[in-house]
């Protein structure tokens, strides 16, 4: 039997090139070629969440519904270090790693190819099969209640499409709890886009989650250790601010900044937890205005102009400050930004971000730059 770490090391470089699968299925055969080439483009587009990403293994779509090292980490922060876990969906083992490393976990996975993947990643990290981890290949379900502590990430796409009802995830968050009847803590990684009334069924602690700046997750937990209420979350540093249902008055100008908020902060209606002096420039939900604040739920931009939303009036601004447009920020205003900021001549070499501000109908946009 050919040891499938040869076939990866025979691989190390190679792109998915007719010439390089046929020289390595002459060796190894076409299956085998075949995948090795595949994991050398995996590993490629998985270093933006895996430090190691070059030694891993992957599947495609296990990959993009994995959580990156850091989110996981703050997973796993969140359940007391050395109890016992259970992962209910170990996938290619992003967050069953994270989970080992502060305890022993049992991790459940129904594809046998992922449950390869994990425990091959398990390795990779130290971590091999029978210290802290178990992958039990096979329906979590058939394992209930699991214990006090709980973890779940169920299957949210299908066929490359997002879905966001959570009766069409994988495993289905509702007959988690239901099943959870021993949990102190469980916690469900959740989308984002899911309705406020759904995601509160599930549990009393609605989280959302930022990292880097992009939203993440909705991250509800149940049990006697959750908690309640919903909040906007910071991965970085697990800070938390709540939900004020309270709205900031608007302006239609901005002032000298402006400030962009954090997504959690925009998706958990908790900007006024940390902006009450500040107001929302038009209709456009996360750009504010006022005086100077530090935070870091905001980022700061200075206000170059604000001017009409077509080409000649922007091109004006650039001339004047010798400068081009680096980034074209918009909420929810149906623009394709990377095609809009492509129409606009550069100017000089001062990066300049543009906003796209909506009020009612129409548009304005911001020329600013970070403060």
């Amino acid at each position: 039997m050919i040891d499938r770490s040869e076939v990866l090391a025979a691989a190390a470089g190679r792109s998915f090139t007719p010439a390089n699968l046929d020289r390595l299925a002459k060796q190894f055969g076409t299956e085998l070629a075949a995948w090795a080439l595949q994991q050398m483009d995996l590993r490629h587009r998985a270093r933006a969440k895996f430090a190691l990403a070059e030694q891993m293994t992957f599947v495609k779509e296990g990959l993009e519904q994995s959580t990156s090292e850091a989110v996981a980490k703050f997973h796993a922060d969140r359940f007391p270090e050395g109890e016992k876990v259970s992962d209910l969906t170990a996938g290619i083992g992003a967050d069953t790693i994270a989970l080992a490393r502060r305890g022993p976990v049992t991790a459940f996975e129904m594809d046998e190819t992922r449950a390869d993947c994990a425990r091959w990643n398990l390795a990779i990290h130290g971590l091999e099969e029978g210290s802290n981890a178990e992958i039990i290949t096979g329906d979590c379900f058939d394992h209930a209640p699991w214990g006090k502590y709980v973890f779940a990430d169920p299957a949210r796409r299908s066929g490359g499409i997002r879905l966001t009802d959570g009766d069409e995830f994988s495993p289905n968050p509702a007959e988690i709890v239901e099943c959870a009847t021993e949990v102190e803590l469980g916690i469900l990684k959740l989308s984002p886009m899911q309705r406020d009334e759904e995601l509160i069924i599930y549990g009393p602690r609605v989280e959302f989650v930022s990292h880097r700046r992009e939203g993440k997750e909705a991250l509800v937990s149940f049990g006697p250790a959750a908690g309640e209420g919903f909040w906007a979350t910071r991965a970085e540093t697990g800070e938390s601010v709540p939900r004020d249902e309270g709205y900031l008055p608007s302006v239609s100008v901005p002032d000298e900044f402006i400030y962009d908020a954090d997504p959690a902060l925009v998706r958990a209606h908790a900007i006024r937890s940390v902006a009450t002096s500040l107001r929302q420039i038009g209709d456009t939900a996360g750009y504010l205005t006022g005086p100077l604040i530090e935070s870091p739920w905001l980022r700061r931009y200075s206000v170059i102009d604000f001017v009409r939303p077509d080409q000649k009036s922007v091109q004006a601004v650039l001339r004047r400050v010798g400068g081009f447009v680096e980034e074209v920020k918009q909420r929810g205003a149906g623009v394709n930004a990377e095609k809009l900021r492509t129409t606009f001549r550069a100017e000089g070499d001062r990066k300049v971000s543009l906003m796209v501000i909506t009020e009612g109908k129409g548009r304005r946009y911001a020329l600013c730059e970070i403060a």
